[in-house]
């Protein structure tokens, strides 16, 4: 339930820097103004996914795994279900279904699958161990795809809610411990792209619905991010603070276009609001 859109640079900048703001609280907000609504909390927020009565948030620590908010009033978010975290998992990331039914929760090795379709009672219907921390989550279909760090892309089949299964290990063709981070899946085109290693990596999805690595393109430093921009660019965002922009006109030889450090656009930002006042 990604929402996927065309962002630039700008765009990311200011996302990332109100999230570095979120620690323990979500906001809504709209840009130059005053936060609207605040739902607080005790324990921080790693991922969210929004739509338009909900928000559904991936918490770590505490009691929980999976909050649910309503935002039918922005300016009163209110929190109207919960659901259990397995032991001591730390939750990272959360994807929810179009239909708002399913809701997948990566925390630590785990994948939590659960029922949402009563809010307010939200059931935990199984956890599959995949082998290592769970940092992004995608539903497509009736699969999961996992960015699951040195244990690849694993693939969860949740036809069956209340039997999910592994369908994939993660172990694709040339894999090689590429730690993956974070993943976009193009179901359009038939791609999956990945942030794994110092690289940005292109999966294709073959006709059983599994990855076969198709190429991939060096961004330097350990890459935590990936995201399309277009049918023809992906944005990708390393550990030393660069963005890179990156051509898939031809997805079997992705290039390089050219990279941006976040602090330096952070800086000209400052500036041009200085020089607004």
């Amino acid at each position: 339930m990604r929402k996927k859109r065309d962002i630039n640079i700008f765009t990311i900048t200011i996302l990332l820097l109100v999230t570095f703001s979120l620690v323990n609280n979500v906001k809504a907000q709209a840009f130059g103004e005053k936060n609207i609504g605040v739902y607080p909390t005790n324990n921080s927020f790693e991922d969210v996914v929004v739509s338009t009565n909900y928000a559904y948030i991936a918490e770590n620590g505490g009691d929980y795994a999976l909050r649910i908010v309503s935002i039918v009033n922005p300016t009163n978010p209110t929190l109207i279900g919960s659901g259990a975290r397995y032991g001591s998992d730390s939750a990272h990331c959360i994807d929810v279904n179009p239909a708002e039914t399913i809701a997948i929760v990566g925390a630590s090795n785990n994948v939590y699958i659960f029922n949402v379709i009563l809010k307010d009672n939200p059931n935990r219907t199984k956890e599959i161990n995949v082998g290592s921390t769970v940092y992004d989550v995608e539903i497509s279909g009736n699969y999961v795809y996992c960015a699951a760090y040195s244990s690849g892309l694993p693939i969860i089949n949740i036809t069956d809610l209340n039997n999910p299964t592994l369908l994939f290990d993660g172990k694709y063709s040339g894999y090689n411990q590429n730690y993956l981070r974070d993943i976009y899946v193009d179901d359009a085109k038939g791609f999956i792209y990945a942030a794994g290693g110092n690289n940005v990596l292109i999966f294709q999805i073959n006709s059983s619905g599994l990855p076969e690595l198709y190429s991939s393109v060096d961004i330097a430093y350990t890459a935590y991010s990936v995201y399309k921009i277009s049918d023809t660019r992906l944005v990708a965002g390393n550990s030393y603070g660069q963005v890179y922009f990156i051509d898939i006109t031809n997805p079997a030889s992705p290039s390089v276009l050219g990279w941006l450090i976040l602090v330096a656009i952070y800086m000209i930002y400052i500036m041009l609001i200085q020089r607004a006042i």
